[in-house]
């Protein structure tokens, strides 16, 4: 049984899991999101 509260934490370690790949990738294409 998943509780309410949990998403966010999972939606967060997702963010983080996800991150370093997305910032290689964008470092790689040199694509400028600041």
């Amino acid at each position: 049984k998943l509780v309410w509260w949990i998403l966010p934490f999972m939606l967060i370690a997702g963010f983080f899991t996800a991150w370093p790949y997305n910032y290689y990738r964008l470092k790689k294409y040199n694509i400028a999101c600041h």
